[in-house]
Parts: C-alpha cells; structure tokens; sequence
C-alpha cells in the first residue's frame, strides 16, 4: 500500500494557534498574578493587570491570526480568482503552483492540473487548426468530454482525408465510376464526401453526353473509363469492361502502341486512324494524366469520328478538280472563238452523282455556245 499523505489542516492550524495563544495568555497573566502577589499589590491593580495582559494578547493573537489568514486562506484566494477571470478571457497560459498540503494547497493543486489540461488541450486544438492531424490527444478519464471530443474531431479529419486522398487517387489513375466512403463520417464531414461523389456523377454524365469517344487507361493497360459514345456497339456493360487490358479488346500491336508512347515519355500524340473494317476515319488524341508530382498515371484517349468530313472533304476535291477541267476548257473555247475558230470542244469528262449538277451547269453553257457559233 502507499505511504498514506499526512497535513496539518487550516482548521487544525487555526485550532492550534488559539490554543497556544489561550496559553500564552494565561501564562501572561498568572506571571503578572505571581508577581503582584509577591510585591503586595493590591486587587484592582492586579485586576487592572490580568486586563491589560488578555488584551494584549488578543491583540497578538488578532494579527498573528490575519497574518496566518492572509498567508493561508486570502492569498491563494486572490490567486485563485485571478487565474479564473483569465481562463475566463480566453488566456489558457495559466500556472498555479502548490505549496503546501492543506486544503488550500490541494485545491491550488487541483485547479493548477485543470489549468494544465486546459492549456495542454488548447495547443491541440490550435495544432489541429493549422491542419496537423498527428497531434496525439490523451484524454484524463472517459468523462474528459474535451479531449474526448479534440480526438473525435481529429478522427473524423483523418477519415475525411483518407477518403479525399483515395477519390483523387482514383481520378488520377482515371477510375472515374469509384466513390467515396462516407459510412464512417457524420454532420458535415460526411456530406463533403457525398459532394464529391456528386461532382464525380455529374462530371461522368457531362462526359456522356458528349459526341466523343472518351477512353482512359492506366500504366498497365487496364481500362479504367469509357464513356456512352466509346461504349456504342459494345457486347457488354460498362462495369464487365472496366479492369480489362485495351490491347486484348482492340488486338492492338504493342510494338506500335502511342499509349505506351505518351505514358512512356509523358507527352501527348494527335493522329488519324482509318478502319477498314467498319470504313471509319477518326482523329484521336491522347492525353497523359499525372499526380501531383508530374508522374503519369494514366492517359485519356479521345476518338473523333470524321468520317462524314472525310467524305465531305473528298467530293469537294472531287468536284473542284472537275469544274477546274471544265473551266479550262471553256477558256479554251472562248479563246477559239475570239481569233474566229468556230469549233467548240465538245466536253469528254466522265461525271457521276457528285459532279452531276456542276456537269449540266457547264453542258448549258456549251450549249449556249454553240447557239451562238450557227448564228
């Protein structure tokens, strides 16, 4: 067992003083008793003395006890109240010491040790302000509703930044159909994570909606998004699509593959591809995505079908090499005419569905031509 803590108490300080005092006193008084006897002093002088005696030591006994009052009791009040109103104001910086083991003292010692706590909770509540989440909290008592509370708060962040750091994980390496946990979260915590997962819902509906093929693949090849537009024609569903290899899809030739170029060099490539099997060209850029360090994660390839263009693009070369040879040759014959050569070359141009309304535009005029010559 420990060694039990003894003190003299105030009370028993005080009761002690009176009664040496009492003492004293009527030590006092029994020597000046003695001492009248001795020299004959008559009964009023002696009274008069015993009088003055137990006055003056009351006196001393007053003062002795205010001294031992202020020292005791009245101070350590007034130190008390002080650090009170401090703590009051929003000071924390608070130091009370014990001195001594009676009542007073214990409860200078119990307020200093709160004062202590207060402080110490303080520096971690202003720790976990500035964003440092390993602040080690260490609650007094399960009934330490403060620190208690000071640790909920940092496991809360702690979980809100796991969840945040995973999400950015996920859409750098382009996982962009993964959500945050917000299961273990609660209050506003919780609702910043299910704010993310709506952004990200709303981010992959806007990419969607898009008329561009949108794909995105990691370092290893595993294909981690594709939008509506890429997933047109496909035999299976998005979710059955996501963590397969894109070369096993598509029966790509590694040696030639500008994925592994952009991942590899870190540089984005833009290019035409022209399938043969399906007769579609597309223009298709890709894109590397890299973490915060510049490091490549993954990379997003986007598809632009031109085949439309393309077509487009030819017929009106198409056309204007005809209308180029017809104009040629109307100069031709407007030249004959102009030195009285009434021959008119009749056009030998092959025409079909393309440049069947630019071949009878100038068949007009050949005729018109012609018109004029038999005149």
């Amino acid at each position: 067992m420990g060694k039990e803590n003894r003190y003299l108490s105030i009370g028993l300080k005080f009761s002690l003083m009176v009664f040496i005092m009492i003492l004293l006193s009527a030590s006092i008084t029994g020597v000046a008793g003695f001492l009248n006897y001795k020299n004959n002093v008559d009964e009023s002088k002696y009274i008069f003395s015993a009088f003055l005696n137990i006055l003056i030591g009351s006196s001393v006994l007053f003062f002795v006890s205010f001294a031992i009052i202020r020292k005791s009791i009245v101070k350590p009040l007034k130190l008390l109240m002080n650090a009170s109103n401090q703590l009051a104001a929003g000071d924390t910086d608070v130091r009370i010491v014990q001195k001594s083991s009676d009542e007073m003292g214990q409860l200078m010692g119990s307020f200093g040790r709160m004062a202590e706590n207060i402080m110490e909770q303080s520096k971690n509540a202003q720790r976990i302000a500035e964003g440092d989440l390993t602040v080690k909290i260490s609650p007094k008592s399960e009934k330490d509703l403060l620190a208690n509370s000071l640790q909920a708060v940092v496991n809360s962040l702690n979980d809100l930044n796991s969840e945040v750091s995973r999400i950015f994980e996920n859409v750098v390496e382009g996982d962009l159909l993964k959500r945050g946990n917000s299961k273990n979260l609660k209050g506003d915590y919780k609702e910043v994570i299910e704010g993310v997962n709506f952004i990200l819902d709303s981010f992959v509906n806007i990419l969607d909606t898009i008329d561009i093929s949108i794909l995105i693949m990691d370092k290893g090849y595993v294909t981690k998004f594709r939008n509506a537009t890429a997933m047109a024609g496909a035999v299976i569903d998005r979710k059955n699509l996501m963590g397969t290899k894109c070369h096993d899809l598509n029966h790509c030739d590694m040696s030639q593959c500008r994925l592994k170029e952009v991942l590899d060099h870190n540089k984005k490539q833009v290019f035409e591809i022209s399938e043969e099997a399906t007769q579609k060209d597309y223009i298709t850029g890709i894109t590397p995505l890299t973490d915060k360090n510049g490091v490549p994660r993954a990379a997003v390839e986007f598809g632009l079908e031109v085949t439309a263009m393309k077509k487009a693009e030819k017929v009106a070369v198409k056309q204007l090499d005809y209308q180029k040879n017809e104009i040629q040759r109307l100069i031709e014959n407007l030249n004959n005419l102009a030195e009285g050569n009434l021959n008119i070359a009749v056009s030998d141009l092959k025409w079909d569905e393309d440049t069947k309304e630019i071949a009878e535009n100038f068949n007009l005029l050949e005729n018109s031509l012609q018109a004029v010559v038999k005149i």
